[in-house]
């Protein structure tokens, strides 16, 4: 269970940190080759996981970084999904409150950390739930790259109930599922509001 939250909360820190300054860009900043640049982020999401999965094994094989905590999160730094979530949200705040924020002496970076940020912390946190209902769900990426038992996550450790040579221990998969299922769960009774908030837009607050 460790693992797994250190996992997911490293993937989802270091996605926000890349993500929401990347939104802000495509969605209110103008520069040379910005749709071109939204362009491939968006056939970034037509590629599924599963068809880049082999690519990105080798290539931490090739650095020496495999079997280690940081392969598990480093190929998940940034998110188009996240980027795409974030950029239609920001898209609906009034250019005139940047403009405001602008008058105010506020630089580009200022003005995103005190004034875009909190009001997109709704498609902030929408993001969220997703990423760590994602993330703590893989079994593909860990299943290629954590070798040794100490680095499973709970999906994966999942499957030491599953032994050809000992047979399925029925009682204690249920078990050990439900106790990795859980906190998933919580998570989006606590966050629901805040998710259906940022996926379907909301009214800025204030």
């Amino acid at each position: 269970m460790l693992n797994g939250a250190l996992v997911t909360l490293g993937i989802l820190a270091a996605q926000l940190v890349t993500v929401i300054p990347a939104a802000y860009a495509f969605a209110k900043l103008r520069f040379r080759g910005r749709d071109a640049a939204f362009a491939i982020v968006l056939a970034c999401l037509l590629i599924p996981t599963q068809a880049i999965a082999l690519p990105l094994y080798l290539g931490i094989g090739s650095v020496g970084l495999a079997n280690t905590f940081a392969a598990l999160v480093l190929p998940f730094t940034t998110s188009a999904i996240g980027i795409f979530m974030l950029r239609q949200y920001m898209v609906t705040i009034p250019d005139a409150l940047l403009e405001a924020a602008k008058a105010d002496g506020l630089g580009v970076f200022s003005t995103l950390l005190r004034v875009v940020v909190p009001t997109s912390m709704p498609s902030i946190a929408a993001f969220s739930v997703l990423s760590i209902f994602t993330h703590w769900n893989d079994y593909l990426w860990p299943l290629l790259v954590a070798r040794d038992s100490s680095l499973y996550t709970p999906p994966l450790a999942l499957s030491v109930f599953q032994q050809a040579e000992t047979g399925t221990s029925y009682g204690e998969l249920a078990a050990a599922a439900l106790l990795v299922t859980l906190p998933i769960v919580v998570l989006f009774i606590v966050a629901q509001r805040k998710f259906v908030s940022g996926i379907a837009g909301g009214e800025l607050p204030g």
